[in-house]
């Protein structure tokens, strides 16, 4: 079974590498002033982390590429953290649990983490880009397993968000 931290679905929320085409998807009108190129196909729908919670406003939405998907998620706050700090929060929340097994990429914005399942290996990632004084983190949908290619694919459609 996946390691699922509603925690990280909530606060950690977090290729169109060289396969040409695609498409530029805006979130703008949506409350999460991002733009990022995906796939051809690629669909945006609500999120179910969308709401007051707290005292805290959450825009979240995801975006279906193919049979994966990835989460957008930005609270509606002012980020009191630099990137660095929100990235490493963002990590240990991953390592969290006993499926981690290592990040096998890092990068300044994101990471790419190797799960082991009962299934089998598994992969999970995180990219974080701060905006207008928000941080927008994307991250794989919850509660689904993923291969290595599909994963390269979420991580690279986030690596393109401006």
């Amino acid at each position: 079974m996946k390691k699922v931290s509603l925690f990280f679905a909530v606060i950690a929320m977090f290729a169109f590498a060289s396969c040409g085409g695609g498409s530029k998807i805006n979130l703008a009108d949506k409350g999460i002033p991002v733009t990022f190129s995906a796939p051809e196909g690629a669909e945006v729908k609500k999120g179910f982390a969308n709401g007051d919670f707290d005292g805290v406003v959450y825009v979240n939405y995801e975006v279906k590429i193919g049979d994966s998907a990835m989460d957008i998620l930005m609270e509606d706050i002012d980020i009191t953290n630099d990137l660095a700090t929100c990235l490493d929060f963002a990590k240990e929340i991953e390592t969290t649990g006993d499926n981690f097994v290592k990040f096998i990429k890092e990068e300044e914005n994101g990471y790419i983490a190797k799960l082991r399942t009962d299934d089998g290996d598994n992969y999970a990632f995180g990219y974080i880009i701060i905006k207008d004084k928000r941080a927008i983190e994307f991250s794989e949908v919850n509660f689904e397993d993923y291969t290595l290619a599909e994963i390269k694919t979420l991580y690279n459609t986030a690596k393109s968000a401006k």
